[in-house]
C-alpha cells in the first residue's frame, strides 16, 4: 500500500473522530444549557411627596450684643416671612448660629470696613406641601428687601412612599422577565418549562432626566427603578 493512500486513510479516520468529539460536546452543552435567564424591568415616574427647605443667612456686627440683635431679628423675620406662606411653627425649626471673629482669624478678610463679628445660621423648612415650598422659594426677594443677608437657599425634595408602590411594581417586573422568557424560547426554538428561581434587585431612586443623579434631591419628579432576575428551564 503506498504511502499516500496509507496518509488518505489517517486523514479519513482522524476526520472521523474530530467529528465525533465535536457531536459528543455540542451534545453536552445542549445537556448542560437547560436553563435560560432573563430580567425584567419596571420603571416609574413619581412626585416627591415631601422637601425640606435651607435658608443660610449671616449678619455682621462690631460687638456681640449687636450681633445676636441682628440674628435675632434676622431669624424673626424668616419666620414671619415662611409663617405668610402658609408654612407651620412645626414645619419651621432654625440651628444654632456660628460667630467668628475677624481679629482673632489670621486669614481674616484685608477689608478695612468689615465688622468684626459674623453669625451664621440656617432656618430649615420640612414640609410634605412640596409646591408650596417651590412657589415660596421663587419669592424670597421679599427677605433681601427687609435686610436679610440670604447666603443660600435650597430646597431638597424625596420621595417616601416607596412601600406603596413595591408590589406592583414586583409584579410587573416579574411579568416583564416571563415576557422576555417566553420571547427568548420562541426564537432559540426551545420550549419553556417552569421558573427555577427568581430574584429582585434593589430599588433605585434617580432623576427621571440623567441616571447618574442617584439621589435626585434637586428634581421634583423622580423615576423609580425595579430589576429582577429569572431562571427558567427549557425542555
Amino acid at each position: 500500500m503506498s504511502c499516500d493512500r496509507l496518509c488518505g486513510i489517517f486523514l479519513a479516520l482522524g476526520l472521523v473522530a474530530a467529528s465525533i468529539v465535536i457531536r459528543d460536546g455540542i451534545l453536552n452543552f445542549k445537556k448542560l444549557g437547560n436553563t435560560i435567564e432573563v430580567r425584567g424591568l419596571d420603571e416609574r415616574i413619581v412626585k416627591s411627596d415631601r422637601a425640606t427647605w435651607h435658608i443660610r443667612y449671616v449678619v455682621s456686627a462690631e460687638d456681640i450684643k449687636s450681633l445676636y440683635a441682628g440674628a435675632s431679628e434676622t431669624t424673626t423675620g424668616i419666620f414671619d416671612f415662611l409663617n405668610s406662606k402658609g408654612f407651620t411653627k412645626e414645619e419651621i425649626q432654625k440651628t444654632a448660629i456660628s460667630i467668628a471673629d475677624r481679629t482673632t482669624e489670621s486669614y481674616g478678610s484685608t477689608n478695612s470696613f468689615a465688622k468684626r463679628f459674623s453669625a451664621r445660621g440656617t432656618v430649615i423648612v420640612t414640609t410634605d406641601a412640596v409646591d408650596k415650598v417651590t412657589q415660596a422659594s421663587e419669592t424670597t426677594d421679599a427677605l433681601v428687601e427687609k435686610g436679610v443677608v440670604i447666603e443660600g437657599s435650597e430646597i431638597q425634595y424625596f420621595f417616601t412612599d416607596l412601600n406603596s408602590i413595591k408590589p406592583d411594581m414586583l409584579k410587573a417586573a416579574s411579568q416583564s422577565a416571563t415576557a422576555a422568557a417566553e420571547s427568548l424560547a420562541r426564537d432559540t426554538g426551545v420550549k419553556l418549562g417552569k421558573i427555577k428561581q427568581i430574584s429582585q434587585g434593589l430599588f433605585s431612586i434617580t432623576s427621571p432626566y440623567t441616571e447618574q443623579d442617584y439621589h435626585a434631591t434637586s428634581s421634583v419628579m423622580k423615576k423609580i427603578r425595579v430589576v429582577t432576575r429569572a431562571e427558567y428551564s427549557i425542555e
